[in-house]
């Protein structure tokens, strides 16, 4: 069983951009990429980079549907190592990606998923970061991205840890994959800890940042699924906290309009 497994999900072209990434080694580590194709006639042709790489350091697997939460699931099926860290194909391994990954597992045993911190391309931390480490709950899941989360393959393996593939981008409703999972996770006894350290940078813009009537209303149905009826309190809560962030784009009546519409939407239809 290999240490660790780096799991990329892209789609379509987006498999170039991440050639570089692929380019990396790490001790007793695998790729596995989930590519994403939508456009059959292009298979030929992907299959033509897939086989510029060696498939005993990157496996490819070819997936002809959409969905982050569908590809994620996938890709945590088909891993192999010990450790699993969730990734894009816009990202830049930090000089102690590996080393961190493997102390913080080393050093915390009965801890079964780990976030960690990243920086912008322009090296600047990529949201606010506590200094310390710490223990989450559903609150702090809540400020989790993609790229910062390892898994441990064990956890994984007991079944409480899966991805639902309504959330997320190309789904119905295109964000809050990672927070509808780890609240599930947490609620199903997994345990989850922050670890204050680098392992990558990325791109300072992301969809987490933007919002809009769809996105809000994305929001709204993230908010239901991960706390049912309370989402009355949670959007509210969420509309005030998030103001200064949305109120040039959309404005307080607007979003908090969708973000309930959005939570109506999911329960009529769970």
């Amino acid at each position: 069983m290999k240490k660790l497994s780096i799991l990329l999900s892209t789609i379509n072209d987006r498999i170039y951009a991440a050639e570089p990434l692929l380019q990396n080694r790490f001790e007793d580590t695998e790729f596995v990429v989930v590519h994403q194709i939508t456009n059959l006639s292009k298979t030929d042709t992907y299959s033509n980079l897939y086989n510029k790489f060696d498939s005993a350091y990157v496996r490819f697997v070819p997936m002809f549907d959409k969905g982050t939460g569908k590809s994620r699931n996938l890709a945590m099926q088909k891993a192999e190592g010990e450790l699993m860290y969730l990734c894009d194909d816009d990202l830049v391994f930090q000089p102690d990606f590996y080393t961190n990954i493997m102390s913080a597992a080393a050093a915390s045993p009965d801890i079964d998923i780990f976030t960690f911190q990243v920086l912008t391309t322009e090296g600047q931390p990529f949201k606010q970061y506590p200094d310390h480490a710490y223990q989450h709950n559903i609150r702090t899941t809540a400020k989790v991205s993609i790229v910062e989360m390892v898994i441990r393959k064990q956890a994984y393996a007991t079944g409480k840890i899966k991805f639902d593939e309504r959330f997320g981008l190309a789904t119905i409703y295109n964000t809050g994959e990672e927070f509808v999972m780890l609240s599930d996770a947490l609620k199903k006894g997994i345990t989850a800890k922050f670890i204050p350290q680098y392992l990558v940078s990325h791109p300072p813009i992301s969809s987490g940042k933007i919002f809009n009537e769809e996105v809000a209303f994305d929001k709204g149905a993230m908010t239901a699924r991960v706390y049912g009826w309370k989402f009355i309190f949670a959007n509210a809560i969420f509309a005030l906290k998030k103001y200064t962030t949305y109120r040039k784009s959309i404005g307080f009546f607007s979003f908090t309009y969708h973000i309930y519409k959005g939570s109506l939407h999911f329960l009529k239809n769970d």
